[in-house]
């Protein structure tokens, strides 16, 4: 159970990741940047895995290589989640596609993801708090109320001996 609850715990950390990674993106091509400009740009201030891939591309990229290899290049390194942006990318990169709307609409995806995660993980926290409640929370109020009221009538209570 814990190593079920530790591979959660970083899958959401990632899909955070992407999905700031996809915000910058889409930040800096509303800005006029062209698609390969943004990714280098948002590269910078992305950490974590994805950073270190994103830097990986950056690199490749300073090296010679043109962009579109450089992404296909390092495609698996950047996980199932980020597929979507390294699609949305590459098409603008090698198709000629307007990345302004294709971003956008990727980031309010993004955004959408965020959103129904935080409301998974808050229909799940009074299932998480009921184990501390039952487990601490009720036995203390037993110590510390029930158990003086008994023992404050057991003084009183008279066994006859017959």
């Amino acid at each position: 159970r814990w190593i079920v609850h530790r591979i959660a715990a970083r899958a959401m950390r990632i899909d955070s990741e992407v999905s700031d990674f996809i915000d910058l993106i889409s930040v800096h091509v509303r800005s006029s940047s062209p698609p390969a400009a943004a990714f280098t740009a948002a590269s910078v201030h992305v950490e974590g895995r994805l950073g270190v891939t994103a830097r990986q591309v950056v690199a490749a990229m300073n090296d010679g290589s043109r962009f579109v290899e450089a992404l296909a290049e390092h495609r698996a390194a950047f996980g199932v989640n980020a597929h979507a942006l390294l699609d949305a990318l590459i098409d603008t990169e090698r198709d000629g596609l307007p990345p302004r709307e294709l971003f956008e609409r990727l980031s309010r995806d993004a955004s959408a993801e965020r959103r129904r995660s935080s409301e998974r993980r808050i229909r799940a926290l009074p299932v998480r708090l009921s184990l501390p409640l039952v487990g601490c929370v009720l036995p203390a109020y037993v110590l510390l109320a029930v158990v003086p009221l008994l023992a404050g009538q057991i003084s009183s209570v008279v066994i006859d001996p017959r």
